[in-house]
């Protein structure tokens, strides 16, 4: 499994761009409503490529999932245990999602 590189925004009037905080590397970019992501080499190895891929992919999951366990974390009283197992479900599957190889 390839190990996800922290990423940081930046936005321009015309596009905004993923960009890897190590290498400055292009990691997507989104311009008229369209994603793209970085094919050219030599910024990222193919296991990059794809682990970031997998990583944009997941993101709706990710966070549906922080969505909803993130109220029980603060609060647990009130949630049955099966509240909990599905959430823990729902969060291990979006990570599976993520890292998928």
């Amino acid at each position: 499994m390839s190990k996800h590189t922290p990423w940081y925004i930046h936005a321009a009037d015309d596009h905004i761009t993923i960009r890897a905080e190590d290498t400055d590397g292009i990691v997507a970019t989104i311009e008229d409503g369209g994603l793209l992501i970085d094919t050219a080499p030599p910024t990222f190895s193919r296991e990059e490529m794809d682990a970031h891929a997998r990583l944009i992919a997941a993101a709706p999951d990710l966070l549906a999932a922080l969505k909803t366990l993130r109220p029980m974390v603060g609060s647990p009283d009130g949630h049955t245990v099966g509240d909990v197992w599905r959430a823990q479900k729902q969060a291990d599957d979006a990570i599976a999602k993520a890292q998928e190889e």
